[in-house]
């Protein structure tokens, strides 16, 4: 609750019982503190007296002396300072016309906010020749970045099976999950983006995801979708056809002109079949004629 923070810590003494032990206190914003802040303390505890950044991590940690300097430093410890508003009223009289001292206000906190709004980038509705793809996404950024809040990371989560709820997208299982993604960004088509490249893709299946952003506060947000539901299809090794099935049955026909159905399909995703050819014999196919749909 103060810029001017006390510092505590325990007094373990020093196994040699001729020893005395001293304190140096190091407190920076550097997550491996070497700013020494006061040395040779006597008591386990110590008031800074010049005022720390408002809303700033800071670390600190001590490291205990004997009379022979032998020195053993503690874990490194974190905090944050608070953000402090200050506002003032003056009251006037109506009859005197004079106006009271300011009274000031208590100091508080921003409220904290969740990450911008931000939406998946690309792939969108993509056949992906490979089996290694790099989804991009916007990175927009936390509205708290003026008091220190800032996007920490992103969770990627993916699966070969959704549905669309209220223009949502809502994973089912089995779910893929990949934390703590850098929050770095880079310019990509003119777009301020963040990405990650997934290897080893099931084949022929269709990926759908979405990109969770955590701020520095563990405040969250979900992207959005332009296109409603993103997904990508797998396609990295082209194949075959899948064998016709025959509809037609075999048997005595009463016309020259008989008609034939069959059932066909391609497994790979995206493609389809453009053209049939359609062999007929009279031998068991010893012989036999070719014609082109």
């Amino acid at each position: 609750d103060t810029l001017k923070p006390t510092f505590t810590w325990q007094k373990n003494g020093d196994p040699d019982p001729l020893d005395s032990v001293k304190f140096d206190l190091y407190v920076s914003t550097n997550s491996n503190p070497g700013q020494k802040v006061i040395s040779n303390l006597t008591n386990n505890t110590y008031t800074l007296q010049n005022n720390l950044l408002q809303y700033t991590i800071y670390y600190w940690k001590i490291v205990a002396k004997d009379t022979t300097a032998r020195e053993k430093e503690s874990s490194v410890w974190s905090f944050k300072t608070k953000l402090l508003y200050y506002f003032g009223i003056k009251t006037k009289d109506e009859n005197a016309g004079n106006w009271s001292k300011v009274s000031n206000s208590t100091d508080t906190f921003p409220r904290s906010s969740p990450p911008e709004y931000f939406s998946l980038y690309q792939p969108q509705n993509f056949i992906n020749l490979g089996s290694a793809v790099t989804f991009y996404w916007q990175n927009k950024g936390d509205p708290d970045e003026p008091y220190g809040d800032k996007i920490s990371s992103y969770t990627f989560y993916y699966s070969t099976s959704a549905q669309s709820i209220a223009g949502q997208t809502d994973l089912l299982q089995p779910v893929t999950t990949i934390y703590n993604i850098s929050a770095s960004s880079f310019s990509f088509e003119s777009n301020t983006v963040s990405s990650i490249t997934i290897s080893g893709l099931m084949e022929n299946a269709t990926v759908w995801y979405v990109v969770e952003a955590i701020d520095t506060e563990s405040t969250t947000r979900i992207s959005t979708a332009i296109f409603n539901l993103h997904f990508v299809r797998i396609n990295n090794i082209p194949e075959d056809p899948n064998q016709s099935e025959l509809r037609t049955s075999s048997g005595i026909v009463s016309t020259r002109k008989p008609t034939f159905q069959w059932d066909c399909s391609d497994p790979d995703p995206g493609d389809y079949i453009v053209s049939y050819t359609l062999r007929y014999s009279k031998d068991n196919f010893e012989f036999y004629t070719d014609t082109e749909n």
